[in-house]
């Protein structure tokens, strides 16, 4: 059965009083009719339950202290993660220096092969070149020594220096051309002690035990021509018969350049006399004066030059063996010097 339409209405007033039961003026009343039993309501759904705003911000709290939860418990992570990426860096860091290490100790083994390589390549030549050496060596005949020429030639010893003799005054280019010495150094030894170039001068004569082949003063081993060379060398004779050995000779006095002169000869024979000056003109302090005296086997006052009285005065006090030399130039001088040294005497 279709629904029955609503009901129309003149107006929104008279819907209204209609919903209400009020009846308009000037209307009859409705007829009361058999009441009718209501129509059983329609279930409607349930209203939906209100939420409370405390219950809202309760929740918005309790989720703001569970993130803070979770933030905190984050945060040693956080710490152990800031920790292992520092000790990443360090570990990147050592790894570069070992890198860097490891290209340079490569570098240093190249040198070091190539430096063997040119070593082996030194060796290899330095053989060869020992085994040609050798190889040249053994081709060479075996020295034989004068007296075994002598002998094979069937002289007797006593006769070896008649023989050499006669050779050297008939033919002697021949024999100085037939005489190799391999090795030279013995002969040129024998040469060096047994033999003396001098000049006529008596003082230059050599001792016994040597020949004595007698040159030109400029050629003169001992003075070379010259005076103060020869009388240097009769001081280094007396020196050497001297107990003292080296002496040591302290000169007060004498001009710059005799200074010179007698250190540039004394140099080469340290072995015999040591020389040492002192500038008599200059003044010196007594205590090192003193001390320089105290250190010389003779000492030696050269008065005839420029002379400081305050030094002259303490060599004298300083006590030891003084030689006071009145004599001008140095050859007179050293002569003087000798002559005390082989006397004995020296005060």
């Amino acid at each position: 059965m279709p629904p029955k339409p609503p009901p129309a209405y003149r107006s929104e007033l008279d819907r209204l009083m209609a919903e209400e039961g009020v009846t308009p003026l000037g209307q009859p009343a409705p007829r009361p009719s058999r009441p009718q039993a209501p129509a059983a309501p329609r279930p409607s759904p349930p209203p939906a339950a209100a939420r409370a705003p405390r219950s809202d911000l309760a929740e918005a709290l309790h989720a703001l202290e569970q993130a803070r939860a979770r933030i905190a418990a984050l945060e040693p992570l956080t710490g152990a993660l800031a920790a292992k990426e520092a000790e990443l860096q360090r570990l990147r860091a050592t790894l570069a220096l070992r890198e860097a290490e490891q290209i340079g100790l490569t570098e240093e083994r190249d040198a070091a092969r190539a430096e063997a390589e040119a070593a082996r390549r030194r060796l290899d030549q330095a053989t060869a070149a020992r085994q040609d050496l050798q190889r040249q060596l053994d081709a060479v005949p075996a020295a034989a020594s004068l007296a075994a020429l002598l002998t094979g030639r069937d002289l007797r010893p006593a006769e070896h220096a008649e023989v050499l003799a006669g050779l050297a005054v008939d033919f002697p280019e021949a024999l100085r051309d037939a005489i190799q010495v391999a090795p030279a150094a013995p002969l040129a030894q024998l040469l060096e002690e047994r033999v003396a170039l001098t000049c006529g001068d008596p003082s230059c004569a050599p001792g016994g035990g040597v020949v004595h082949v007698q040159v030109e003063p400029a050629r003169c081993e001992v003075c070379g021509g010259s005076d103060i060379a020869r009388a240097f060398q009769g001081l280094l004779d007396a020196c050497r018969q001297s107990p003292a050995t080296p002496l040591r000779l302290l000169i007060v006095g004498g001009s710059p350049s005799y200074r010179t002169q007698l250190d540039a000869l004394a140099r080469p024979h340290r072995g015999a006399l040591r020389l040492d000056f002192i500038d008599g003109k200059a003044k010196q302090r007594v205590q090192r004066v003193r001390d320089r005296v105290r250190g010389a086997d003779l000492v030696v006052i050269w008065g005839a030059t420029i002379m400081d009285h305050a030094t002259s005065a303490a060599v004298e006090s300083a006590g030891g063996a003084t030689l006071a030399v009145r004599e001008r130039g140095i050859t007179r001088m050293l002569a003087a010097v000798a002559a005390a040294l082989e006397r004995g005497g020296v005060r």
